[in-house]
């Protein structure tokens, strides 16, 4: 009976392997720069740099501090910036790492839903890639 129960455990346990993994949530930071950008009067032109830290983030912009915020990964390849750095709703984006188009270290954001427009044209900008 135990050895039973011991391999039921190790069976349940290798199914929920997968599950934890496929929710592939974010960490370290990553790093873009904007260029040229027209938007919000050239605002958003400066080195961007997004660490990811377990249910929050940070920005910084040109190496300073810029704000954070909370953030929930609520399926796989996709997170919601619950609050954050000048916006007041939240953002939902899929997100894509590593791949032809990113590169082996890169991070790309498509944005689902999100009336923050800073928020939305840093992270679809171009690709992130990871820094640490």
């Amino acid at each position: 009976m135990k050895r039973l129960v011991g391999v039921a455990l190790v069976v349940v346990g290798l199914g929920l392997v997968p599950a934890a993994l496929a929710t592939g949530v974010l960490s370290g930071s990553y790093q873009e720069k904007i260029t040229n950008d027209p938007a919000l009067h050239g605002a958003l032109n400066a080195t961007w740099k997004i660490t990811f830290i377990p249910g929050h983030y940070k920005v910084y912009r040109n190496g300073k501090f810029f704000g954070e915020g909370k953030d929930k990964f609520p399926a796989p390849h996709r997170i919601t910036f619950l609050t954050g750095v000048k916006c007041s709703s939240p953002g939902s984006y899929k997100y894509v790492r590593g791949g032809p188009e990113l590169g082996p270290n890169g991070l790309g954001f498509s944005k689902i839903s999100d009336a923050c427009v800073g928020r939305r044209d840093v992270l679809t900008h171009g690709p992130f890639h990871k820094v640490s």
